[in-house]
């Protein structure tokens, strides 16, 4: 309860804004293409929070763990040996596929809603490039988009095994541990 209070309370200090959506399943088809090859992929997610505020929309997602709303570097995103922040790249990936789905939003703001950050007087739930605002999505979708490209590139049309992580303590939080059966 407390936390819904002080989410409403954030909330009122942005309004006037219109909930689109809540945990809205989006899904969407991308080309890929590497190596001289093109296909189309499937992605999806599950959005906590999609709204309208006036000229643009935002993305929420709540995060109740820990969680940062910063990162140093778009490809630092992606790196599967020192990943950033994860919540970034989530939230960044749910902007990507909203604007695919919906592309008449010129707009898109990612934001995060940690929930232990809350309760802090300057809250601020925009994510942050280098301690700056990422006010839009389009600020950064190209080098977002061509690093996806490149990465589901690899997995779907590259001839290099899948290979297991070399750092075994990801493997405990992993969801796919179950059906990975390392040695």
């Amino acid at each position: 309860l407390k936390y819904i209070r002080r989410i409403m309370e954030v909330d009122k200090t942005v309004t006037p804004f219109k909930i689109i959506s809540l945990e809205d399943k989006i899904q969407v088809q991308i080309p890929v293409t590497g190596e001289g090859k093109s296909i189309k992929v499937n992605l999806q997610g599950t959005i906590d929070r999609l709204e309208k505020m006036q000229d643009k929309i935002r993305i929420i997602d709540y995060k109740t763990g820990a969680a940062k709303r910063s990162f140093s570097a778009i490809a630092t995103l992606f790196d599967r040996d020192k990943p950033d922040n994860h919540a970034a790249m989530q939230t960044l990936f749910y902007a990507c596929i909203t604007m695919l789905k919906y592309p008449q939003y010129q707009t898109v703001s990612p934001c995060l809603y940690v929930v232990k950050e809350l309760f802090a007087d300057d809250f601020d739930p925009r994510l942050r490039l280098n301690r700056a605002p990422v006010d839009d999505y389009k600020a950064v979708a190209g080098e977002f988009e061509n690093e996806l490209n490149s990465l589901l590139a690899e997995i779907f049309l590259s001839d290099l095994p899948f290979d297991q992580t070399e750092d075994e303590k990801k493997c405990r939080i992993c969801p796919y541990a179950g059906i990975c059966h390392r040695d």
